[in-house]
């Protein structure tokens, strides 16, 4: 018998639905080959455990002190024991120490012994005068306490120079007008022949102590040029000369409490070279 195909009969209608799950199958099973995994079989032992003893609770056994037997009655014939003998204690006294005698100083005399014993004689009693050596005692002369000496900064009131008094009780203006004045009076001694230096202007600071006095003392050159050093020194030493001679000394600087001190000043003396 022949078969015969129909000729609306279409092969390869779904042969692209069966490729595409073949493949699907295949890759399906390539995946779980890849992820499979093999695990030995391991040998489990099983786990020894010590055999412990349950604890046993503590039973305390109370163990009967021994009974002493009570001593024996005394008997009445026999006397009491005597008491123990009592041991005088012994106190050792160390030696008190014998302070050494006072060493008197030769050159400080002794004052006079005075007898205030009553005296059995039918004399009178004389009486000593003290009145010599406490004189002598408020005579002794005191010791000189050195000021020190001390900056414009410290001074309660500033030291006035001979012609600055309209400024007392302002102390910038006092201070401005001691270093103008005192500065006209060095150029009057000051020798205005130029050094030998090859400078335009050669100068020097002087520092200089304003006694209690009012004198001007202790003139140092601090700084500034050496071959000016001697003239500028020498200038300020006939100033202060000069202000004692005429009398006219420098009223000193005071502190808070309005005592006198010794005022450390400094002033600047510069001469121009008048061939620049």
């Amino acid at each position: 018998m022949e078969v015969k195909k129909s000729q609306n009969a279409n092969v390869q209608k779904s042969s692209m639905l069966y490729f595409l799950i073949g493949l699907n199958v295949v890759l399906l099973a390539i995946l779980l080959m890849f992820n499979y995994k093999q695990y030995d079989e391991a040998l489990v032992k099983e786990e020894e455990f010590a055999e412990v003893e349950a604890p046993t609770e503590a039973v305390l056994v109370e163990i009967p002190e021994p009974k002493t037997p009570p001593p024996p009655p005394p008997k009445a014939d026999e006397p009491p024991p005597p008491p123990p003998p009592v041991v005088p204690q012994e106190i050792e006294q160390s030696p008190k120490p014998v302070p050494p005698p006072p060493i008197q100083d030769q050159n400080t005399p002794t004052p006079p012994k005075i007898n205030l014993a009553p005296s059995h004689s039918t004399g009178e009693v004389k009486k000593v005068d003290l009145s010599a050596l406490k004189q002598k005692t408020q005579e002794a002369p005191k010791e000189e306490r050195v000021a020190e000496a001390v900056t414009v900064n410290r001074v309660d009131q500033m030291a006035v120079y001979p012609g600055c008094e309209k400024y007392k009780g302002k102390k910038r203006e006092l201070i401005k007008c001691f270093g103008e004045k005192l500065g006209d009076d060095i150029l009057k001694y000051l020798n205005t022949e130029f050094p030998d230096v090859n400078k335009e202007t050669v100068g020097v600071r002087l520092e200089f102590h304003v006694d209690e006095n009012g004198y001007i003392t202790n003139i140092n050159p601090k700084f500034g040029d050496d071959i000016f050093k001697p003239e500028a020194k020498r200038a300020l030493e006939k100033t202060a000369d000069y202000l004692r001679r005429k009398g006219q000394t420098i009223e000193p600087a005071r502190m808070s409490n309005g005592d006198k001190v010794k005022l450390i000043f400094t002033q600047d003396v510069k001469l121009k070279n008048p061939n620049y």
